[in-house]
């Protein structure tokens, strides 16, 4: 099963529904009839608020001064596990619903994290948008070229042919996301030769504020490229402004106590600049559609809070020149450090960073000797992450322990963080022997805990080992330092779960095993040559565990190892014929048992493919100008594989066999050959 990960949305909602007044809609962004209107998150469809609210002034007010639905991008949602933010109601983080089409060969699902990601079925490959079949290699490559032209206009009027007022303008495969860029609004006409498909229009934003929109990737239509494509697409701009406020108060003018705020669609990745803080105010150009209003701190101080990144509330903006006030709620949260439900020592010998973690910002709290802290903050959920700088008797090792739940509601709180921490000692063998007191013959021990924290035990040399740890569950692994004859190979290999409480049993035993064989090359011994040669590990998916053992050019490997289910990789080094070009390529599975030695032999499978290049069913052009590149990716390592080009009309290459998506990749084009930079071809079953 193939899984590739999506953007996030957030589930705090709140809005501000401008009301209807003359200018343009979404339904001006229109191009024969290809329905080219769009809304923030560039699908051309409406968003719909769920809450709003009307300022005194008669404008529209965007805040959320409720701390029950605090800011989720600052946090965790209490009703689902910490640092996921699930949803009940949908599954996925921050309320993100999984409906990203992944095809018939397909179904999107939420991954460990609540992330809606694409699951492909087995015979099918994710190719960047989609699950597409794998399928029998052609006899060939046919590249289907289409000429497109393409006129945009601006609220109906052309676009003006200045360096101070222009942006971009790129086609986005719908099914691929392979990106072109035809140019900039400043001409009157775009145009390019790409491959035949159906195609997203972008603009992004480059230079000026009266005419063209602030918006960096945002969608404007889009078009079906096929022989002698015309098309023109009018790409519509409200203007949106109004006051800042943190707490209902105009912000400080001083840029030292400040943020900036912007508009932002997390699925596109659209976002329009607003401005600072300092400045009291702001005015916009921008496509109609739903955005989410994102704030980030410039310097913090009295009234501006210390986030890096945060979520302050959502807004449609559709066809007003309303103004639009935006509110800012902060929270200021105090309190003090404690270890074991004693306060932290002023030691230099005993302390650690504290941050508040939300999604993957961090904001610092200081050090645990100073005794306490005050922060102002977003509301919102957050992880309290402690980071050992140094450990004696009292502070912890751990380098990113979670320790605290921290909800910031309300003007002003108080939360005390109290670390509970345990201590743990045991002896460190190989096979219930203790390990050599050798640093050649090596390995480290560490703790992990699925929130990323990390616990350095000792090395394995050293035969036991004492530390101080944050008090939960862990995973313990083993880390190749050195290995010459009894310390195992494995670069991550796991060995146990631990349960770090007072009177825990810490000894840790690293299992292994010897582990030899002979390497074949399609049955036949390797060819001996440095010229001719490749690496074979074993290889845990699940863990990112690793074993080298050996090239082909010595026929035969011997490795101590820790017992487990692993993947037989091939790596190329110099991949001279016969031996494959692959750079990563699973060729076997095995399962390798703890006991007597393990005699294991190993053959590497190839196969060769070869094919023709052609343009529009003729021979493509042998031109230095007009050269575009074949790349096989596989579908299980994503190992990237140099085929063919145009310009060499074929391809001949040695693989091993497995499922490869085919990729098309520009490198220069006058025309004659397509300008797509990674157009995906299918996905080939090679056998």
């Amino acid at each position: 099963m193939l899984v590739c990960r999506l953007s996030r949305l957030d589930w705090f909602v709140a809005s501000c529904l401008l009301s209807p007044a003359t200018g343009c809609s979404t339904s001006d962004a229109t191009a024969n009839d290809l329905g080219a209107g769009t809304d923030g998150d560039g699908d051309g469809s409406t968003g719909e608020a769920m809450s709003s609210q009307t300022a005194g002034s008669g404008g529209s007010d965007v805040s959320d001064s409720d701390s029950d639905s605090a800011d989720s991008s600052t946090g965790t949602d209490p009703s689902g596990p910490s640092g996921t933010g699930a949803d009940e109601d949908t599954g996925g983080v921050d309320g993100a619903r999984c409906d990203n089409p992944c095809g018939d060969g397909g179904q999107c699902i939420y991954g460990d994290d609540g992330e809606p990601v694409c699951s492909c079925f087995d015979g099918y490959a994710y190719n960047g948008g989609t699950c597409v079949a794998c399928v029998e290699p052609p006899d060939g490559i046919d590249l289907q070229l289409a000429d497109v032209e393409l006129r945009i206009t601006i609220n109906g009027a052309i676009p003006p042919a200045s360096s101070l007022e222009f942006g971009d303008i790129s086609l986005r495969h719908r099914d691929t996301g392979d990106i072109i860029v035809l140019g900039d609004t400043r001409s009157p006409v775009l145009s390019a030769s790409v491959l035949s498909g159906p195609y997203d229009v972008y603009f992004s934003h480059r230079s000026g504020s009266s005419v063209v929109p602030g918006n960096r990737n945002v969608k404007i239509g889009d078009l079906d490229a096929g022989p002698d494509a015309e098309f023109a697409i009018n790409i519509p701009v409200v203007g949106v402004g109004g006051d800042f406020s943190f707490d209902g108060q105009p912000p400080s003018p001083s840029v030292n106590d400040s943020g900036r705020l912007w508009f932002r669609n997390a699925k596109t990745g659209d976002e329009i600049l607003l401005g600072d803080t300092s400045a009291g105010h702001y005015s916009v150009l921008a496509v109609p559609g739903t955005y989410d209003v994102e704030y980030e701190v410039i310097s913090g101080g009295s009234s501006a809070p210390v986030n890096p990144h945060g979520h302050v509330a959502k807004i449609d903006v559709i066809d007003s020149e309303l103004a639009t006030h935006i509110d800012i709620p902060t929270v200021l949260v105090s309190g003090t450090f404690n270890f074991d439900g004693v306060p932290a020592p002023d030691s230099s010998l005993d302390t650690g960073r504290m941050t508040l973690r939300s999604r993957d910002e961090l904001i610092h709290l200081g050090n645990t000797r100073e005794g306490h802290y005050e922060v102002r903050v977003l509301p919102g959920n957050y992880d309290v992450v402690f980071e050992s700088l140094s450990s004696s008797n009292i502070a912890p090792a751990n380098q990113r322990a979670t320790v605290h739940s921290l909800a910031a509601a309300g003007p002003a709180m108080v939360e005390d963080i109290d670390i509970l921490t345990t201590p743990l000692a045991g002896a460190l063998t190989f096979n219930g022997i203790q390990a050599p007191a050798d640093p050649t013959d090596d390995g480290f021990i560490v703790l992990r805990h699925p929130s990323g924290d990390e616990v350095l035990l000792g090395l394995t040399s050293d035969g036991n080992y004492a530390r101080r740890v944050v008090a939960g569950p862990y995973e313990v692994f083993y880390l190749q330092d050195t290995s010459r004859q009894d310390a195992p190979r494995n670069t991550n290999a796991f060995i146990r779960e631990l349960v770090a409480d007072p009177g825990t049993p810490a000894d840790i035993d690293v299992p292994r095993v010897d582990v030899s064989g002979t390497i074949t090359l399609a049955g036949a011994p390797p060819p001996d040559s440095d010229y001719q040669n490749g690496h074979l590990f074993l290889r845990n998916m699940d863990s990112g565990d690793s074993v080298l053992l050996g090239t082909t050019r010595a026929g035969v490997y011997a490795a101590p190892m820790v017992p487990g289910d692993y993947e037989v990789v091939y790596v190329a080094e110099s991949a001279g014929a016969p031996l494959p070009i692959n750079t990563g390529a699973v060729i076997d599975d095995v399962s390798i048992v703890a006991g007597e030695p393990v005699v294991l032999a190993l053959d590497v499978p190839t196969v060769q493919l070869a094919g023709a290049v052609t343009v529009n069913s003729q021979p493509a052009p042998m031109d230095s100008l007009d050269v575009g590149n074949i790349f096989l990716v596989d579908a299980l390592t994503q190992d990237q594989l140099y085929l063919g080009s145009t310009y060499d009309a074929g391809y001949a290459q040695t693989l091993t066999p497995g499922d490869y998506l085919v990729f098309y990749r520009v490198a220069t084009s006058s025309g004659l050959v397509p300008e797509n930079a990674n157009a995906n071809l299918g996905c080939w079953r090679v056998e």
